[in-house]
């Protein structure tokens, strides 16, 4: 997904640039009951006075103005705009501070939402999605044709819980700073289920260089990270060669002599050896506050026995090959294990590491088990990296 694409253009503004701005706060877009009727958008009111509402539009996503008569959403209260009135009474008959009756249909899967005024300029904007820093890694269950991939999986995604706010004071745009409610059915016109005012910090733009190192070349690692209330921060690098027992420590710097650019910037780096040609390096990022509150990029997968780790982590490979070609190149890189395995199910050769489930063919092919890997395209113009 793009949201792994760190070589994109990306300025996250941590804070809000104005605390009495209204943002919003939960977004239940794929109801348990299948019910889209039952959809709707929370606004919540951060600051310390009232906020006229009325003439205010939701106009990506789905397409709803805020009726002229609306109440002004008062300090640190909530207004909750619903896909239907009747629907929205007969599942949530307790919240009154709603309105309702939008066009169109939230996305089960990503969407764009945008809030404008009613002079159409934009006041708030979230890209949600049910993948990426927005969802977390699962193990395939039950297996594919003897066969467990990673999948994407939410519980705010058809599984009865909204999606939520943390922060309202950090960036509603990062998936990072939402979570799935641990209410049933969400907290609509309610303060979040999930709300925190310190949470771990952010870890964003993610890279390593070069990009397709040789055996002569020392890698660079960078990374961004901010903390919700822009306290100090301390980040390491955790790497380690591909089926190598544990992970090593790297501490990372943010002093402009670390491939980090410039001091005090918020983007810190580290360097380690250059490595054996071929040789693949698994890697995560890990960033702590000052109140101890860490966070690892990327996110704990979830194995299919429930249990949380770092199962899908990012991956490089040195290669001293030198491409002279014309012609764009792909490149996936995979740890050797998950490439004998994915041989396997295209060959049809080895023994599934499950057992097939009742009524399926013995056949390995017809598998459709995803793996973790690291993606790069180079056109003869550019060099892309998707974790």
């Amino acid at each position: 997904m793009h949201r792994y694409l760190h070589l994109l253009p990306a300025v996250f503004a941590l804070l809000a640039a104005d605390a009495s701005a209204v943002v919003i706060s939960e977004i239940m877009y794929h109801p348990l009951s299948e019910n889209s009727a039952e959809e709707f958008i929370e606004l919540r009111n951060p600051g310390a006075t009232a906020v006229d509402v009325s003439g205010w539009a939701i106009t990506s996503g789905v397409t709803f103005t805020i009726p002229a008569a609306t109440p002004a959403i008062p300090a640190g209260g909530y207004l909750v705009v619903a896909a239907n009135g009747p629907a929205f009474t007969a599942k949530y008959p307790g919240v009154t501070n709603f309105v309702a009756g939008w066009t169109g249909q939230l996305s089960n899967s990503a969407n764009n939402v945008v809030l404008k005024d009613q002079f159409a300029v934009k006041m708030d904007e979230v890209d949600y999605a049910d993948d990426g820093d927005w969802g977390r890694r699962e193990r395939d269950v039950p297996p594919s044709f003897g066969h467990r991939g990673w999948g994407w999986g939410s519980d705010a995604d058809g599984l009865g819980k909204s999606l939520e706010l943390i922060n309202a004071a950090a960036d509603n745009n990062l998936g990072q700073n939402w979570a799935a409610s641990t209410a049933a059915n969400g907290t609509p016109g309610a303060t979040n289920s999930v709300a925190a005012a310190d949470i771990a910090p952010f870890i964003t733009d993610a890279a390593h260089f070069p990009v397709l190192p040789t055996s002569a070349d020392a890698v660079t690692f960078t990374a961004k990270a901010a903390d919700d209330n822009a306290a100090a921060v301390t980040m390491n690098l955790r790497w380690k060669l591909d089926a190598a027992g544990s992970f090593t420590t790297a501490a990372m710097f943010d002093d402009g002599a670390h491939g980090d650019a410039l001091a005090g910037d918020g983007v810190f780096g580290v360097t380690i050896p250059a490595q054996a040609n071929l040789a693949i390096v698994e890697f995560y990022f890990d960033a702590t506050d000052a109140t101890s509150h860490t966070r690892t990029w990327p996110a704990p997968a979830k194995d299919y026995t429930g249990t949380f780790g770092q199962f899908c982590n990012c991956l490089l490979q040195v290669d001293n090959t030198v491409y002279s070609g014309a012609q764009p190149i792909y490149r996936m890189v995979l740890k050797a294990v998950d490439k004998t395995e994915l041989n396997n199910i295209n060959t049809n050769t080895g023994v599934p590491p499950f057992a097939y489930n009742p009524g399926e063919t013995n056949d390995q092919t017809f598998s459709h088990a995803r793996f973790n890997t690291t993606f790069i395209s180079r056109d003869g113009t550019s060099t892309k990296v998707r974790y």
